[in-house]
């Protein structure tokens, strides 16, 4: 038990090389897909009588995206009816006519 315990507490050498071109180009995909869904799918909408339609365009793939919202005003948000062309946001206040931004990640 003790030779995995030091095997672990081991130091390991730092990689003196860069990583392999193909491992790069990899990250590079990663970080456009992410750069897209982070910068790409946002936007702002205002509530009437505490709901609102949002449109994505364009469309998702499909509806396992997650929405984030965020406002000024002191109510609960909550997104239903989340289809590939977009979702509706609702606020806990019927009445409310808040600004609300809005982020969808994957």
């Amino acid at each position: 038990m003790n030779e995995y315990i030091n095997y672990i507490r081991a130091p390991r050498p730092v990689l003196e090389e860069s990583l392999p071109t193909y491992v790069e180009d990899e990250l590079d995909k990663v970080e456009k897909a992410l750069t897209f869904n982070l910068t790409g799918r946002k936007g702002a909408a205002t509530l009437s009588s505490g709901t609102v339609a949002v449109s994505l365009y364009p469309e998702e793939p499909d509806d396992t995206y997650e929405v984030f919202l965020s406002t000024g005003v002191n109510e609960t948000l909550y997104v239903t009816s989340k289809t590939t062309s977009g979702f509706t946001i609702n606020s806990s206040n019927g009445s409310s006519t808040a600004d609300v931004a809005w982020l969808v990640v994957r």
